[in-house]
């Protein structure tokens, strides 16, 4: 037991930074990694010293594509990492079987590495020691269960999250070292030349080592053969690779290019640069028919999915016939729309769109630019409470449906994660970092830098909005929805606050999975009232890896790893069971009883109910994640399309067919929500930064 609290399970693997072990962290029931610091660096006064100090940067970086450091924990057993647990192999690891990645992977894997280094670089961390045994593949599903069972690599990465560690500890050392000898630090294949000459590292630095990370990805290594890495890394620039698309290799020599000032200086522009191919030649296009004017229209299919052309995106409903220009110029127009997809080869789904449908062009619609962002302020008292975002006292009903949609606005934002909707239909939103704005209708009202990230969000009764952010010391901040206040600056109201805080969320019921131990327990789900006292206890078959999803009625869904779906019941009966044919990487329960389970392979989404599988959907072209519901018991899913190239936002009824499915243009990552007054906001994040679009009913 390390620290009283970290039990060691297993050794996950040994490197020149120190040994890693799978250990559970007693006093919150969760696997961690503990990471022992040599000791040979451990004992040295000027490196602890190093290290401690970079720990309390890196314990801010909240980023879902950079393992988290939660402790650094100095014992009689030696100086241990406590990190973020990752169920997978390394990059490494993957490369050393396979070889290579397809262009597509390596895609994937650095859209998600830009994503962490994006964070870390905002906050003035630089890696330093970027490599491939430092990006870390985490699995989920059967997946994550192959690999654990028989440590199988999983056949593609495109399911997996990629997470960067070690941020800080190469820091620490070559500082340390640095003062101590002149000696510096890195892994010489991936070092850029600045780092051989002993300058000062920045986010042009770690752009060089994911560049050469993606020429090992797609070459199979670094080409770096007899010669030494600094003769290598300061003389030789490598061939382009042979089997690489073009856009690639030249996004590639520009990020490993010998000096800063020639390379990308935004990690996100080299993500972009490897995903855009270059221009086609212009073609003179004719107008796209006015929306709401379809051409003359076939016999309808009966319960086939049509397409109807907007611009800037796609709409298929179930109830309306297919749309066809009329034209000659509108037919070449919608010929040539369909030759890349004729190129991929013949569309399998049914509900791929007619080779007539024509799209605008997603460039002609201009964003609004954000709000101006308020710097940080302290203010003395309270800001005065605005009647409209008082919570009111019935309970909120849910949304109503959108039977046609339509985008009605589109806007940038500098938040891109959602975070909650006030009673007002007011959504708060806050990036990765300390960043938070109020947007409604499409209107982004206000937006506001914390001094630190955003640790937590709450409304209160009397409508005003609680933050706590972290910036070495917790702060706790007030705004009313119109976005006056600030950092608190009263002791009193300060202390006074965080402890209802905290009495609030000790008295929300909060259900658990909870293993096997202590009086012969068996594996199961405890409902406790707070963290001490138990509500009840329900035995399960198995123990499980994901947290029970709860209903409106306080029911909750959860799968075992034996993949048996349970639904309990607020009290802890068991209503119901069934037996799943796959591991769930997400699930969500409906108002009216159904669990949804999606299953990663085959990419399926299962509809449960009263213990039977009542509908199966299948994503052939992607995974489609279900986020809400609406007073209809429809619910919205969103669908990463790999035959589009885009996301795509479907509305499916109760039985499990599909009302309307619309293309987004949108290809990254993304949130989306329904709010109270039944608009649908998706936030994505992508290399351009953040935007938002606003989707509800079509206007008349």
């Amino acid at each position: 037991m390390i620290a009283d609290r970290y039990e060691i399970l297993a050794t996950l693997g040994r490197g020149g930074m120190g040994e890693v072990y799978l250990a559970r962290d007693h006093r919150l029931d969760t696997e961690v990694a503990l990471k022992r610091v040599p000791l040979e660096l451990a004992i040295e006064p000027k490196i602890r010293e190093a290290l401690v100090s970079e720990a309390r940067i890196l314990a801010r970086l909240s980023d879902n594509h950079i393992v988290r450091l939660f402790d650094l924990a100095d014992t009689a057993d030696g100086l241990f990492l406590v990190l973020e647990y990752v169920c997978g192999p390394s990059l490494d690891k993957v490369l050393s079987r396979r070889g290579t990645l397809s262009p597509e992977e390596l895609q994937h894997v650095v859209d998600h590495v830009a994503e962490g280094l994006k964070r870390a670089h905002s906050m003035g961390v630089i890696h330093r020691d970027l490599k491939p045994s430092n990006l870390l593949v985490q699995l989920s599903g059967d997946e994550r269960r192959r690999y654990l069972r028989d440590g199988e690599l999983p056949p593609t990465l495109l399911n997996a999250d990629i997470k960067v560690t070690d941020f800080g500890l190469a820091k620490a050392v070559q500082q340390s070292r640095i003062e101590m000898s002149q000696s510096i630090s890195g892994t010489p294949a991936y070092m850029a030349p600045e780092q051989f000459r002993g300058e000062m590292p920045s986010a042009e630095t770690d752009i060089y080592a994911l560049g050469f990370v993606a020429y090992a990805c797609l070459a199979g290594g670094v080409p770096i053969g007899k010669a030494q890495p600094v003769y290598f890394h300061m003389q030789v620039t490598p061939p382009p690779i042979a089997s690489a698309p073009a856009h690639m290799n030249a996004a590639i020599q520009k990020a490993i290019r010998k000096e800063r000032a020639d390379r990308f200086h935004n990690v996100t522009d080299f993500a972009l640069a490897l995903r855009q191919e270059p221009p086609a030649a212009p073609i003179a296009a004719a107008p796209i028919p006015a929306a709401g004017v379809p051409g003359p229209a076939p016999k309808p299919v009966e319960d086939e999915t049509k397409s109807i052309s907007w611009p800037g995106w796609r709409f298929r409903t179930k109830d309306q016939k297919r749309a066809l220009p009329s034209g000659i110029a509108v037919a070449l127009l919608g010929l040539l729309a369909v030759i890349p997809f004729l190129m991929r080869g013949p569309a399998k789904s049914p509900a791929a769109p007619p080779a007539a449908v024509a799209e605008a062009p997603e460039a002609s619609q201009e964003l609004s630019p954000i709000a101006p962002l308020n710097p940080a302020q302290r203010i003395d008292d309270l800001p005065p409470v605005i009647e409209g975002a008082q919570k009111r006292s019935d309970a909120n009903p849910l949304p109503r449906g959108i039977a046609k949609p339509e985008i009605l606005a589109r806007f940038r934002v500098t938040g891109a994660r959602i975070m909650t909707f006030g009673p007002d239909g007011t959504l708060y939103v806050t990036s990765n970092g300390s960043d938070i704005g109020a947007i409604r209708d499409g209107r982004v009202l206000w937006q506001y830098r914390l001094a630190g990230d955003s640790a937590g969000l709450s409304i209160a009764a009397n409508g005003l909005l609680w933050i706590r952010s972290y910036a070495g010391v917790e702060k706790l901040y007030c705004f009313n929805s119109a976005g006056q206040g600030g950092e608190i600056t009263d002791p009193a109201v300060v202390a006074k606050r965080t402890l209802e805080l905290s009495r609030e969320m000790s008295l929300i019921p909060t259900a658990r999975c909870a293993e096997a131990g202590g009086e012969n327990r068996e594996p199961g789900i405890e409902m406790p009232l707070n963290p001490i006292k138990l509500k009840w206890r329900t035995a399960l078959d198995y123990g499980c890896d994901h947290e029970p999803v709860a209903g409106r009625n306080g029911d909750l869904a959860v799968q075992t790893r034996s993949n048996n779906e349970y639904l309990i019941a607020n009290d802890g009966r068991v209503l119901w069971t069934y037996a799943a044919p796959c591991a769930f990487s997400s699930q969500m329960l409906l108002a009216n009883g159904t669990a949804l389970g999606l299953c990663s392979n085959p990419n399926e989404l299962l509809g449960i109910r009263d213990g039977h599988k009542i509908f199966a959907i299948a994503a052939e072209h992607g995974v489609s994640i279900p986020f809400a519901e609406d007073a209809d018991s429809h619910f919205y899913r969103l669908e990463s399309s790999e035959l589009y190239d885009e996301k795509r936002l479907i509305r499916t009824d109760p039985q499990g067919k599909v009302v309307w499915n619309v293309g987004l243009k949108v290809k990254l990552s993304m949130e989306a929500a329904l709010g109270p007054d039944g608009h649908i906001y998706i936030l994505s994040t992508g290399p351009s930064g953040a935007m938002a679009l606003l989707i509800g009913d079509r206007r008349q």
